[in-house]
């Protein structure tokens, strides 16, 4: 969405139907751009009164003054698509304009596609990630609910109303425009008297005078000042580079970023590992460390260190060189409070802008990513220190991986009968050799591969040719994990089933692939079950298999069951079946540390039950050993 600052707005006087004294506000003639933003901030759910406190200049107009300006711009905009000849659009435009609460609300995204946002999905259930879904778009959820159907307008088509009027031409402002052009005359007059008669003297005053430029200006408050900021930095385009707000990409925020000052507070002297000679190469250097972590890794700590760069560029005026640990301690605190003019919707589609206040767990990554950087810096003796070293943030007790969340022998009896009861065909092959991989392998849901490419044999001097499945996973890490002969058995039995296969060598066939559907061999898939739809397929089969429950208890594991317990099932039969040796299971898991490994250790009551059996209570009388 794009949202800028609706500041069209001049003051006239008028006889009768308003108190002595207080000034209406009216419109010039002609749509501007932020005309539009302002409407399309009404279609996208900003109530009136938020939308003029965000978008007017005069901050003391009341919400009658809106109503009246928003029936002024949708009138205008009605009357310019129908000489578009877009009748039946603009009348639905202005309906849904005036009538705010007929709109259908945006389309959230599904509670799949939410999960792959997150680093590792599969470790929670399903009621955690329906959790951590409310979290997010909890509002946004109320909304949509109380919206009927029925009676809903399409945003999206009134949306495209309004991208129409743009193609049109709409006034646009520049920097030799007198201020009187686009601010209301009360402004105006606080201006003027201290010499800002051009939006060029207004962006020069904010450039020399800093974020507190309108302390120099009688009248002007804080909240005025900060709207008026606003407005040219989201009319940046058609005025000045110095008013740039956030980018769309934080990589490119990175890549294009350069310090705005000349000081280096905690520039190293002499030489450093990079060959660095400014803050820019240094960040280009640091950013090339990053490829050898994850996609999702990458795109985090790009954010976040650009998010940084932008803060203190708009709030300090200071580069990546000069800031201090009461610097370090104020992000922290940003980031936990951000001021309004930070903050945007979802649909904004600004990376470097936030939806809120950010979680402490969110803080804390966002911190460590920053650690991350400065800490580099200092290991290539490009700074002397690292800022952000002790700069921590309290972490709220999350919810914690559930190891124990897993399948007994009766729950694996009970998906094998549903399996061998479900009619022979394609599906039941499929949900077989599903199964057959993730209890043999461990595998995290998001790792099974795409394709029969990653079934290789590696040669062992002890164990011979092994049939093995190559598998990358979490940090990039590579494994191998062996296939029993009977995996190998369902997992062609599947492959064999698959239609649109031809055309396709067998290394390019999905290893778990679609059902049904021929696969164009002119495009890039080769048939696989995407993760969110592989997921979607177990929890719908869980499902089943709790209607086949004999037991109300069974049949509750089985409805909160999550493919993770899979792995989770796997982790612990491993190490019973190899007598706890943990090197061995951390291979197969491929878990970066031994540690995470033990974890299963840990939860394995069974285990701190036999312990517990073996210990005699000597305070009671005649105690012993089991």
């Amino acid at each position: 969405m794009e949202v800028i600052f609706l500041a069209d707005f001049k003051i006239n006087s008028r006889r009768r139907g308003r108190p002595a004294g207080k000034s209406c506000i009216s419109r010039s003639s002609g749509l501007c751009l932020h005309d539009l933003a302002f409407m399309r901030a009404v279609l996208q759910g900003m109530n009136l009164e938020s939308a003029g406190g965000r978008f007017l200049p005069e901050v003391h107009s009341d919400l009658r003054v809106i109503r009246t300006y928003l029936c002024d711009v949708a009138q205008q905009a009605q009357l310019i698509l129908q000489g578009l000849g877009h009748h039946t659009l603009a009348v639905t435009l202005k309906s849904a304009l005036l009538k705010p609460q007929a709109l259908a609300k945006p389309r959230l995204p599904s509670l799949a596609e939410f999960s792959e946002e997150l680093d590792d999905p599969d470790a929670w259930s399903e009621a955690e990630l329906l959790g951590l879904y409310r979290d997010r778009y909890g509002p946004e959820i109320d909304q949509v609910k109380a919206s009927p159907a029925s009676s809903c307008v399409d945003v999206d088509a009134c949306l495209q109303g309004l991208a129409l009027i743009q193609t049109t031409g709409v006034r646009l402002p520049c920097l030799s425009d007198d201020i009187e052009a686009w601010l209301g005359t009360g402004l105006v007059r606080h201006l003027r008297s201290v010499g800002v008669s051009a939006l060029s003297d207004l962006t020069a005053l904010v450039r020399i005078r800093g974020k507190h430029w309108y302390r120099l200006v009688p009248g002007i408050g804080k909240d005025r000042g900060v709207r008026l900021v606003q407005w040219l930095q989201d009319h940046v385009n058609f005025l000045e580079p110095v008013m740039a707000g956030p980018v769309a990409s934080s990589t490119t925020a990175l890549s294009g970023w350069e310090s705005p000052t000349a000081g280096a507070l905690l520039r190293a002297t002499g030489t450093n590992a990079l060959g660095a000679q400014s803050d820019q190469q240094a960040l280009q250097a640091w950013m090339g460390t990053l490829d050898f972590l994850s996609p999702h890794t990458r795109k985090a700590y790009s954010r976040d260190v650009a998010r940084l760069l932008l803060w203190a560029q708009r709030e300090l005026n200071k580069g990546l060189s000069d800031l201090t640990v009461v610097d370090a301690t104020a992000h922290a605190k940003f980031l936990q409070n951000p001021p309004a003019q930070w903050c945007r919707p979802r649909s904004a589609n600004n990376h470097m802008t936030m939806r809120g206040p950010l979680s402490p767990t969110s803080t804390a990554r966002a911190l460590a990513a920053i650690g991350h950087l400065y800490g580099f810096l200092v290991e290539t003796q490009y700074l002397k220190a690292n800022p952000f070293s002790r700069v921590r943030t309290p972490h709220e007790r999350g919810v914690q991986m559930d190891v124990q969340r897993c399948f007994s022998n009766a729950h694996l009896e009970l998906i094998q009968q549903v399996l061998m009861a479900m009619p022979s065909g394609p599906r039941q092959r499929r949900m077989v050799a599903i199964f057959a991989l993730l209890e043999s392998t461990g595998l995290r849901i998001g790792e099974i591969p795409s394709s029969w490419a990653a079934v290789v044999k590696p040669f062992d001097a002890e164990a011979g040719t092994v049939t093995c499945l190559r598998v990358i996973g979490k940090g990039a890490r590579e494994r191998l994990l062996p296939l029993k002969e009977e995996v190998l058995e369902a997992l062609h039995d599947h492959a064999i089933d698959q239609l649109g296969t031809s055309g396709l060598q067998p290394s390019e066939w999905p290893l778990i692939g679609c059902i049904g559907e021929p696969v164009n061999p002119d495009q890039v898939s080769n048939g696989a079950l995407s993760t969110a739809r592989l997921r979607v397929v177990l929890k719908d089969f869980f499902q089943e298999v709790a209607m086949a429950c004999p037991s109300p208890d069974l049949a509750e594991n089985f409805r909160r069951a999550t493919p993770h317990f899979m792995r989770h099932t796997f982790a612990h039969r491993v190490l019973n079946a190899t007598q706890g040796d943990l090197a061995v299971t951390q291979l197969l898991l491929g878990h970066k540390s031994i540690s995470t490994t033990g974890i299963y250790v840990k939860a394995d009551l069974s285990q701190r039950q036999r312990a517990i059996d073996l210990l005699s209570v000597q305070t009671i009388k005649g105690g012993k050993t089991s």
